[in-house]
């Protein structure tokens, strides 16, 4: 780390969300304090940060947890004065999950548990036939399901969604690549018509103030989501963060009380269309998202664009125990999994604070649930391992694992009981950095099973070679734009539709664990010639004007 004493470029970042924010392990919020250590690397910026009171003490905790100086690579400042606020328009996650009892739980508990006993003991003998011939004829109908069935039965729900998965298959066939061609533009088309209509904004704009602001500096902001409203009365430029709109490639995987008039989705483009018709620029994380999203379906001027792709990312401070040449040992592995249990412990995971971590091979996975991420193939890919071809495995992940029947994307708990795969996949949500690192350290693969991402090289995947663990992606456009640049990580990109593929190339990186690490840790070597200092100095190019450092800008033929 290089704190300097020499002048620095002040950047104003605007944090302003009006909800509690967990700064740990969680999307756009670890990249900002992936920044402020680039920012401390560098020594050339300052970072001022505006956070609503709410935030604060969270904030305040990641940032004095970072290796990085307060009032030199970063400065915190309160938002006051909110006024009447407009409503959150943050992405729907877990919040908004019914907790009330049903009425069928009511009667249940008004009723003897001896009666319940007796019920269910009838019941249980009764259906005995019923889950035999269920096991017999289960096989034949998952076959059946996973080849066909199930496409069908989304292609009646929705065939625009469903048109790019049956182009993926028609393209293998003879002939078949001009009809999958006039798929995908087919459903491409529809998609644009089913984006929402922005609304107008009905509530009136916010009288915020911060105070400890000296006049002038800094003298822009750049916006970290672009539905982040930055009100009049904040003085300086305007520059807004797209890393996606990933609702508008899988619209029917949503609540549909968030499509509707008023709901999240119509509200979040509205808050969008109004900061980027504001915005001097707009800063995407990769070319496909500006491409297709920023511009072909938000209708943002090309010239506007700026593309500052996510550094490769080093977790390797978070394990002092880690050898130089980032390989796990036994030694290692158990250190890692001795941090894991003491969390564990601390956090009344009952299930983990006595798991011989280090002597059981699990997948990783790092990710919230979306309906992109596509956690059901990675489930049955595991389920093919485990229980069609008898291997030991489990699958450590730190999503919530919930049921949510008003949101389709939402089913994972209900997944996994019908699969009896409950003990077989754990949820360790909301890990800081340290316990992520001692995670990914320990695993014998991580897997980022997402059909797409909003960079252009995933995040999971440097941060685990980075620590010693091969790590295996899906296909999608982001991958295809990382492969442009590393053509030797083709080997480890799979279908993002074929769980029987990600079965068998699980089980053969896990086999020749070393032999993939070799050939991902050059890769991982020639990404890390770009790091977090050059990514703060881009920011900070795009929104003071200093030329720091180039930046990108979507080329002519991209637009």
């Amino acid at each position: 780390m290089a704190e300097s004493a020499r002048p620095r470029v002040p950047v104003g970042i605007w944090a302003g969300w009006d909800f509690p924010v967990q700064f740990v392990g969680e999307g756009i919020q670890r990249v900002l304090g992936m920044l402020v250590e680039g920012a401390a690397e560098s020594g050339r910026v300052t970072f001022h940060i505006a956070l609503r009171p709410v935030n604060v003490a969270s904030g305040l905790a990641m940032l004095r947890g970072l290796r990085a100086r307060e009032g030199d690579s970063w400065v915190l400042h309160v938002i006051e004065d909110a006024g009447d606020a407009p409503p959150p328009t943050s992405y729907p996650l877990m919040g908004g999950l019914p907790h009330d009892l049903p009425p069928g739980a009511k009667r249940l508990l008004a009723m003897p548990d001896r009666r319940i006993a007796s019920g269910l003991f009838v019941a249980g003998l009764a259906a005995t036939p019923l889950f035999m011939l269920r096991a017999l004829l289960r096989p034949a109908w998952r076959f059946a399901w996973t080849h066909g069935l199930r496409l069908s039965v989304a292609t009646l729900r929705d065939p625009v969604t469903a048109a790019p998965e049956i182009a993926v298959g028609v393209r293998h066939l003879p002939g078949g690549r001009r009809l999958a061609q006039a798929l995908l533009a087919w459903s491409a088309e529809r998609q644009r018509d089913r984006t929402p209509t922005p609304q107008a904004s009905t509530s009136s704009t916010p009288d915020w103030r911060i105070r400890s602001l000296e006049p002038g500096v800094p003298a822009g902001w750049l916006c970290l989501l672009p539905n982040l409203i930055i009100p009049p009365s904040i003085p300086g430029r305007r520059f807004v963060m797209l890393p996606d709109a990933v609702m508008l490639d899988f619209t029917s995987a949503w609540n549909p009380a968030d499509l509707a008039p008023g709901g999240t989705w119509p509200s979040w483009f509205s808050a969008v269309s109004r900061n980027l018709a504001v915005a001097d620029a707009v800063l995407t994380i990769s070319a496909h998202v500006a491409r297709n999203h920023v511009v072909g379906h938000l209708g943002v001027d090309a010239t506007k664009l700026r593309i500052v792709p996510v550094p490769a990312s080093d977790l390797a401070v978070a394990l002092p125990f880690l050898a130089a040449d980032r390989r796990r040992t036994p030694a290692t592995r158990h250190e890692a999994a001795v941090m894991l249990r003491r969390h564990a412990a601390a956090r009344d995971w009952t299930y983990l604070a006595d798991f011989p971590l280090e002597h059981v091979d699990y997948i990783a996975v790092s990710t919230q649930e979306r309906p992109n991420k596509n956690l059901s193939l990675l489930i049955e890919a595991l389920r093919l391992i485990v229980q069609e071809r008898s291997g030991g495995l489990k699958l450590l992940l730190t999503t919530h694992v919930v049921d949510d029947p008003t949101t389709p994307c939402f089913r994972l708990h209900g997944l996994l009981r019908r699969h009896g795969l409950e003990l077989d996949v754990v949820s360790l949500p909301r890990l800081p950095n340290r316990e992520l690192a001692a995670l990914f350290h320990a695993a014998a693969v991580t897997v980022l099973p997402s059909m797409f991402e909003g960079g252009d090289v995933p995040l999971t995947f440097s941060e685990s070679v980075g620590l010693g663990t091969p790590s295996l992606m899906a296909r999608g456009p982001h991958t295809e734009e990382m492969l442009e640049q590393f053509p030797d990580l083709a080997p480890f990109v799979f279908d993002p539709y074929d769980a029987g593929a990600l079965a068998e190339l699980i089980t053969q990186s896990i086999a020749a664990r070393d032999a993939v690490l070799d050939t991902q840790l050059a890769v991982y070597a020639t990404m890390r010639r770009r790091g977090w200092a050059q990514a703060a100095e881009e920011y900070a190019t795009v929104v003071t004007g200093v030329p720091l450092a180039p930046v990108r800008r979507l080329s002519p033929a991209d637009a």
